[in-house]
C-alpha cells in the first residue's frame, strides 16, 4: 500500500491548504464511472447501476440552465456524458466543444456561467495512471481560471466520479433515493441495491477568490450538491431528490471578505520526481519506495 505526500503533489496539497476541501464528500453510488456520471449531471441513474445500453430519459441541470436561459458549455476531448441523454443532447450538440476552447474562453474572459471540464485523455489518476500527470493536466485548468478575467466571480470544484478502487476506511453512508426508479439492469447473481447508499469518498477542491482559506467541511455530500450548488445559485427547481437533500455548499465561502480575491501562485506540479527529496517517480502501481 502506497500513499502521495505533498512531495509528489506540491500542487494539490497548496491548492488544498490555501482553499478548501472535505474529507464527507462521497460518489453518488457504488459503481464505477458512466452511472456516476449520470448523477453528476442528472442527479440520478435512472435505474442505471452500469454504463447504459440505451438512451436515458431524465432531465439534467443542462436542461434546467438552458429553460432559465442561462448559459453553458461541455468542454471535453472525447466522447460526452451528455450523449447518453440523446434527445436533448442531439439539439445541443453545440454545447459541448474541445478543451482547446475552454482556454481560449478562458483568456478572453468569455466563460459562459456553468462549465463542466470532463477527463478522459487518461490523465484521470486511475491506478496504473500516474497521479502527478494527472495533476499537472489538472492544474492548467485551474490556473488559466484564476489567471483569467473571469476569476473575479467564479468557482472551480475538482473532484472525480468515483474512487477508482482506491482504498478507502470510510464506509459508504445510506443516501436518499432519487427518483424511486430501481435498478434495470442487475442480474439476480448480482449484489441488489437500490440507490440508497453513497459510493466511497472522493476527493474534492472548491477553489474560488470566496473560498475560506485551508476549510474543511465535515458534512456528508456527494456529486449531485454540486448541482444543489447550482440551483442554489441560479434559483433552479431540484432535479431529484439526491440533489434536494445536498448542503448547498455555500459553507465553503466567504462572500463578504473574499480571501482569495488576488489568486495565490500555486508551485509546479512536478512528473517523475519528488520534490522534497529529488529522488524520480513516487510510488506507482509497481514500485513502493
Amino acid at each position: 500500500m502506497g500513499y502521495f505526500d505533498e512531495g509528489h503533489l506540491p500542487y494539490y496539497y497548496f491548492m488544498a491548504t490555501q482553499f478548501a476541501t472535505s474529507d464527507r464528500f462521497f460518489s453518488s453510488l457504488l459503481s464505477r464511472t458512466p452511472p456516476n456520471r449520470l448523477y453528476s449531471f442528472a442527479a440520478t441513474s435512472a435505474g442505471w447501476t452500469d454504463q447504459p445500453t440505451g438512451p436515458v430519459f431524465a432531465k439534467t441541470i443542462w436542461q434546467s440552465l438552458e429553460e432559465a436561459g442561462i448559459s453553458w458549455k461541455i468542454y471535453s476531448d472525447g466522447p460526452t456524458t451528455l450523449a447518453y441523454f440523446r434527445d436533448f443532447y442531439l439539439q445541443h450538440k453545440a454545447n459541448v466543444v474541445p478543451y482547446q476552447q475552454y482556454f481560449a474562453d478562458a483568456q478572453s474572459g468569455n466563460l459562459p456561467s456553468v462549465s463542466f471540464i470532463q477527463n478522459s485523455t487518461g490523465s484521470d489518476e486511475h491506478p496504473t495512471v500516474s497521479v502527478q500527470k494527472g495533476a499537472k493536466f489538472a492544474s492548467t485548468f485551474i490556473n488559466a481560471l484564476t489567471n483569467g478575467p473571469n476569476w473575479k466571480d467564479s468557482v472551480f470544484f475538482l473532484t472525480y466520479d468515483e474512487a477508482g478502487g482506491i482504498y478507502d476506511h470510510v464506509p459508504p453512508p445510506s443516501a436518499p433515493n432519487p427518483d424511486g426508479v430501481a435498478p434495470i439492469d442487475l442480474s439476480p447473481t448480482d449484489t441488489q441495491g437500490n440507490f440508497d447508499h453513497y459510493g466511497f469518498r472522493v476527493p474534492l477542491l472548491v477553489i474560488s477568490p470566496f473560498t475560506k482559506p485551508g476549510y474543511v467541511s465535515h458534512n456528508i455530500a456527494d456529486l449531485t450538491a454540486i448541482l444543489r450548488f447550482i440551483e442554489a445559485r441560479y434559483n433552479l427547481p431540484t432535479l431529484t431528490a439526491r440533489d434536494a437533500a445536498q448542503p448547498d455548499m455555500t459553507e465553503f465561502f466567504d462572500f463578504t471578505n473574499a480571501p482569495n480575491m488576488t489568486p495565490p501562485a500555486p508551485p509546479d506540479q512536478p512528473v517523475g520526481q519528488d520534490v522534497k527529496t529529488g529522488n524520480p517517480a513516487p510510488c506507482d502501481q509497481s514500485t513502493i519506495p
